[in-house]
């Protein structure tokens, strides 16, 4: 293996049927599992319209020593569904919404949802995936109410599906990103720090956690909250949303007749027409203290600190602010 790769093609790696074999082999202290043996199962819930869920169907695709699933999960506290009939059949996708709902019927009855997690991937693996800690680490989204969260985990893994490995599948994704975690975090040293590498310096991935991470909350908080927010993790960002949060309130400061002047005139000007003749004499100095902050947080010019960069964000807090 060179000593270094792109993660596309580790994934690509570990997308390979005889890795996932290998790794379940692994992973369970050495037992020997056929992935595909229930494939008959799963192919009878999907399309017999007449077969409805049963305990004994569980109890085959949870059976220890006999699938995967049965070494990591057990079934145990299950409410009993004698007088219940839980259809599995594929006419539910022509409802809007089919998704939830078979996710909502199922948890009622088996109440884990990482019992139904496995069960819904097993009958419709484009859909559906296994919910599980190690993948949800490497996704890294914010948490929402279970069943929307785990509904945003399959379409997640659809779109880093679709990015490495050309795939609509959700389980091939899953399964894919499973034997990367093993490889990446169970491994010899060589391979996991290769992996790893791979993972952390690959630009979409930081891209992508970036949005899912942010996009829920950061994104519509107000500028100044933006740049506390980041104080501990970009300094100069944070400079920088504080500084133009900064000018713009100055700009707004100057009268309606004085501004349109100030397409051409810069900040220093600025800050020297409201100390002359809006009543900021006083906060001159300050403004422009602030002003030079923001110039080396632009310019990426070092000798930030995180003291001066919090002052920047408290007296610009201070300005007046109008509605945008």
């Amino acid at each position: 293996m060179p000593a270094s790769i792109e993660f596309e093609d580790v994934l690509r790696e570990c997308a390979a049927e005889g890795a996932y074999r290998k790794t379940c082999k692994e992973a369970t202290d050495g037992s020997e599992f056929n992935p595909d043996a229930l494939e008959p199962l799963w192919s009878e819930l999907r399309t017999n319209r007449n077969r409805y869920l049963l305990r004994s169907d569980l109890g085959r695709i949870f059976e220890d020593g006999q699938t995967v699933y049965g070494y990591y999960w057990r079934l145990s506290k299950l409410k009993a569904w004698d007088d219940t009939a839980i259809s599995l059949h594929e006419s539910q996708r022509q409802n809007s919404g089919w998704k939830e709902s078979i996710v909502q019927k199922l948890r009622a009855h088996l109440r884990r949802l990482e019992v139904v997690s496995v069960l819904l991937s097993c009958v419709y693996p484009e859909d559906f995936a296994v919910y599980s800690p190690p993948i949800m680490t490497i996704l890294q989204f914010p948490p929402c109410p279970p069943i929307q969260h785990y509904l945003r985990y399959c379409e997640e893994l659809r779109e880093w599906g679709r990015h490495f490995l050309g795939t609509e599948s959700v389980r091939k994704a899953d399964r894919a990103l499973w034997v990367f975690y093993q490889r990446a975090y169970a491994s010899d040293v060589k391979t996991r720090l290769i992996y790893r590498k791979a993972y952390d310096e690959d630009y979409w991935i930081r891209q992508r956690h970036a949005k899912t991470m942010l996009e829920s909350y950061f994104s519509g908080q107000p500028a100044l909250k933006q740049a506390r927010f980041l104080l501990d993790i970009d300094l100069y960002l944070a400079a920088t949303i504080a500084g133009c949060e900064f000018e713009a309130r100055l700009r707004d400061l100057v009268p309606e007749a004085r501004k349109r002047r100030l397409p051409h005139e810069g900040l220093w000007s600025v800050i020297e027409y409201l100390a002359a003749s809006c009543g900021y004499a006083r906060k001159k100095r300050r403004f422009h203290e602030i002003r030079e902050l923001r110039n080396m947080a632009i310019h990426r010019t070092p000798g930030l600190i995180v003291e001066t960069v919090g002052m920047m964000i408290a007296e610009t807090e201070l300005i007046p602010q109008r509605a945008r």
